[in-house]
Formats: structure tokens, C-alpha cells, sequence
């Protein structure tokens, strides 16, 4: 959704440079453009007790709490949670195989315990005066 605000563009240049790598010349010049910044609206502290809470029960689901005037996320939380960094390092195809199906199934059993066909989230929102 971000991304291309997000991401910037590269900087780089073109040059010649002498044998004994001491005279350079530039060619041409390309100046990396940052990308935008943004501010999140996680509350740390709702966060961790949303995070906590799903632990000290052992419940599997998705925790979500938005400001009901803003509409701001103030928490999204996801248990069982996983490892991002697993993702960073090279996984054999069987390491994830075998997270996807635990995902997969995970996802099939707590749709099918607590959802409905035709069930939808509808976020509270406060009524002015």
C-alpha cells in the first residue's frame, strides 16, 4: 500500500578512475532520493498486554483495537506468533512447507470455531452529540 512512497529511489554514480586507483572523475552523478516517512499508531503498552494476554491463556486468534474516533490501529496481535527473522535466512522448502500448513490449519480451525458464513468485523465508532 506504501511501498512506493516508502521506498526511495537509489543515488549512484559514473565514474573513471585512474590505474593506480587515485585520479577519479565523475562522470555522472545520481542522488538518492529518501522515501517518505511515517508515523504508527501502535500503543506499546496496549500492545504488550494484548501480547501477554494471549500467551498467559495459551488462545490462538487475532487481537485488533482501533480508535474509535481516528480510526487509528492502536494493536494488532497474532498468536501463535512466528519468528520473522526465520524468513531473513534461507529456509529449506521443507521448513516452509511445513509452516505453511501449520498456518494453514491453524487459520481453518479458528474460522470454522468462531466465525460464521456471512460474519463480518464491524469497528465501534462513538456518536457525536
Amino acid at each position: 500500500m506504501f511501498e512506493k512512497r516508502l521506498r526511495g529511489q537509489s543515488g549512484g554514480e559514473i565514474f573513471i578512475e585512474s590505474a593506480e586507483g587515485k585520479d577519479k572523475h565523475v562522470v555522472q552523478r545520481k542522488e538518492a532520493i529518501n522515501g517518505e516517512s511515517i508515523q504508527l499508531t501502535i500503543d506499546r503498552t496496549l500492545q504488550e498486554a494484548a501480547f501477554n494476554k494471549f500467551n498467559q491463556e495459551g488462545d490462538s486468534g487475532v487481537g485488533v483495537a482501533v480508535h474509535p474516533v481516528t480510526g487509528e490501529v492502536l494493536t494488532l496481535v497474532s498468536s501463535p506468533a512466528y519468528d520473522p527473522n526465520e524468513f531473513i535466512l534461507v529456509m529449506s522448502p521443507t521448513e516452509y512447507s511445513q509452516l505453511e500448513m501449520t498456518r494453514k490449519d491453524h487459520l481453518r480451525i479458528v474460522l470454522r470455531k468462531h466465525s460464521s458464513q456471512g460474519q463480518r468485523l464491524n469497528p465501534l465508532r462513538r456518536r457525536s452529540p
